[in-house]
């Protein structure tokens, strides 16, 4: 478990197997995961400070894609189309990468 999104999707399909849930749910990433827990049909959990929302999951699959694997880009691309455009993103991404993690952390906080 290298972080906390893989702890926490770790720690979803074991409560998936707990509550019976069987399939290739099982074997879906992090993003699929909470889709499948906060659906209409399953109701197993809501999201820290908001019911289902897709760009609620996608910003946490966003996050998880920079931790795990260092790309940084959609991140980035999410920025820009809110408004975000510094003459030169990479470093003026670096300062903010902190609190970019901030929200996505404490929203894996509350499931661990």
């Amino acid at each position: 478990m290298g972080n906390p999104f893989s702890a926490t999707e770790r720690l979803i399909r074991a409560a998936l197997k707990a509550e019976g849930v069987q399939g290739e749910v099982l074997n879906q990433t992090l993003h699929l995961l909470l889709q499948y827990c906060v659906s209409e049909n399953q109701k197993f959990l809501n999201l820290s400070g908001m019911c289902y929302d897709v760009r609620a999951l996608y910003a946490l699959g966003t996050k998880r894609t920079a931790v795990e694997h260092g790309t940084y880009k959609r991140d980035q691309f999410e920025l820009s189309k809110g408004g975000w455009n510094p003459p030169d993103p990479d470093k003026a991404y670096l300062e903010i990468i902190d609190h970019r993690l901030v929200g996505a952390h404490q929203i894996l906080s509350f499931f661990l």
